[in-house]
């Protein structure tokens, strides 16, 4: 899966490109993401391993305090 991104004055900027894509737990999963600044050649990618999904979350880790933490 790919989407490109356009500055201003209309020319292309960044591209998002999508891979490795898999059901996980009966949801389709992204594993694999780059984002490319076409104009600059700087990459970040982000892999994703080991997904899970319907986790049970204590509700405690929602205080305003640990939310303004971070954990």
């Amino acid at each position: 899966v790919k989407s490109d991104f356009y500055d201003k004055l209309k020319k292309l900027h960044r591209r998002l490109t999508i891979s490795n894509i898999n059901k996980v737990q009966g949801f389709w999963t992204m594993h694999l993401m780059q984002m490319e600044n076409v104009q600059t050649g700087h990459k970040t990618i982000i892999r994703m391993n080991n997904q899970r999904f319907n986790v049970k979350v204590a509700p405690n880790l929602f205080t305003v305090s640990k939310l303004e933490k971070g954990l």
